[in-house]
Parts: structure tokens; sequence; C-alpha cells
């Protein structure tokens, strides 16, 4: 039925020539909207638009293994803001250094297909790395100075799976990482 959902919840519906869908309802955060992720992948050579085609990337030799923790400060609607901190290792063939970073991040939290939630959500920040491997030493070397502390860029898309019709969600999983370049 047009704007109830099992659980009591009212929401809105879609409005057509006698055609009516139930729209899910906001998502609803805990108190504590705050998340703990992993992430594992490889560098490539390539600038930085190319992560959002990695099948036109060239591939680095250089591996990262990181976490980090992430908190929602602001809730509007299904838009989020928030901060995240992490570390990870970085592995060459020839090196491995370690890179620290703290970013603001939005998410938007309003796509829902059945019990799927799909978040795309975008963070900048600062950067910082302890040393240089594989096409990164490359290109310092090129440049002529090594920059410790970079802009951080991380475009993901958060897949979740939701245990109700009312956006109350089962932990989630982060896809992609930008690979450094």
């Amino acid at each position: 039925q047009c704007g109830r959902f099992g659980d009591g919840d009212a929401s809105p519906c879609g409005i057509g020539a006698g055609f009516r869908v139930p729209l899910p309802g906001k998502t609803v955060l805990s108190q504590y909207d705050e998340a703990v992720f992993f992430f594992a992948g490889q560098f490539h050579k390539d600038w930085f638009h190319y992560s959002f085609h990695p099948w036109d990337a060239t591939w680095d030799s250089t591996s990262v293994i990181g976490a980090g923790y992430q908190r929602t400060w602001l809730d509007w609607k299904d838009f989020r803001l928030g901060g995240e901190v992490g570390m990870a290792g970085r592995f060459g063939a020839d090196a491995a250094s370690a890179e620290l970073w703290a970013a603001l991040f939005a998410r938007y939290d309003g796509f829902v297909v059945g019990n799927f939630r799909v978040s795309p959500m975008f963070s900048i920040g600062l950067s910082y790395a302890t040393g240089t491997q594989g096409y990164e030493s490359q290109r310092m070397t090129e440049w002529g100075t090594y920059e410790p502390v970079l802009i951080y860029l991380g475009p993901r898309l958060r897949c979740r799976w939701s245990t109700s019709r009312n956006g109350r969600c089962s932990p989630a999983s982060t896809i992609g990482r930008a690979a450094t370049g």
C-alpha cells in the first residue's frame, strides 16, 4: 500500500497516471554513524582520472593495504558529511613506505533498489607518505623534488544490504579506492 511499509513507517509515493510506487524512507542513522574500513589494491602509472576507468590504466607493481576510520558529523535527508583518518602500507619491488591521511567526505545514501543500497562517496584531504616506490619514484625524479604531503582524493562506491525497507542497514563494504598516481 502506498505510504506505508510493513514496519509501519510512513513513506512518500511516486505520482503518475494511476501508478503509485512506495519509495524508501530516509536512511535511519544510529546515534553514532561510524565505520572502520579496510582496503587493498595496486597503484597505476597514469594520472588520477584513469581511476574512473581502470580498464584503460597502466598498472604499477606497487601494492597498498590499509585501514581507516570514518564518522558522520552532519546528516541532512540522505546526504552525509563527515571526516575520516587512515593509514596504509605501500609495498613496491624495491621499497616500502607508509601513508597517513585525514579527509572530509560527502556521501549520498538515497539510492535503494529492493533491499540493496548504493551510496556514492567522495573524500578530499591531505595525505603524508614516508617515501615513494615504483612509478611514483620515477615521477618524483623527473620533477626533481620529493613532495611527502599531497592532496588526497578518494571517489568510492559503497554498497550495503538493507535489512529492512525503512533504511536500517547492516554493515557496509567499500568498493574502490583511487590508486595514487
